[in-house]
């Protein structure tokens, strides 16, 4: 069954997922194409985004302001949360919000290529009930085609 909470992306993510069309996040794609599947996103995740979007080597490859209206109307926006201390600390203050989003939206999945993060994965999980988990994992993969099979079911 897709996720009644939302789940968060990193900027990687959602690069693979607009610009690349990484196969990994196809399903992703479709799910949150039809919101089946929400992503929460906040202005400093999308302002890094922006800048992202801006380097040569990817800008190149795409219409950035695409990007920006596909990114925004496939996610939802949430308060900037404010970081605060907490058990879960990543060792890249730049990966931060994400983790701080997806704990005060209550999201039920980080999504993330980014190795501090993953590495808080089994103590996120503990927790917080938080599973942070690589794109091009097999668990990833099979959450996707669960939802996938679960909002078919549904479908009329």
């Amino acid at each position: 069954m897709p996720p009644r909470q939302p789940i968060v992306l990193d900027c990687n993510c959602w690069l693979d997922l607009l610009v690349f069309r990484d196969p990994c996040v196809e399903a992703l794609r479709n799910l949150l194409e039809r919101g089946e599947v929400i992503a929460a996103i906040c202005s400093g995740m999308r302002q890094e985004l922006i800048q992202v979007l801006s380097r040569p080597c990817i800008h190149n490859r795409c219409n950035p302001d695409a990007i920006i209206q596909d990114y925004d109307r496939l996610s939802s926006m949430q308060t900037t949360p404010h970081s605060k201390a907490s058990s879960l600390v990543c060792s890249d203050p730049d990966d931060q919000v994400f983790l701080d989003l997806a704990l005060q939206a209550r999201a039920s999945h980080l999504i993330s290529k980014d190795r501090q993060l993953l590495r808080l994965a089994k103590k996120s999980l503990a927790l917080c009930q938080l599973e942070i988990l690589s794109q091009a994992s097999p668990r990833f993969q099979h959450l996707c085609a669960a939802w996938q099979a679960s909002s078919s079911e549904k479908a009329p």
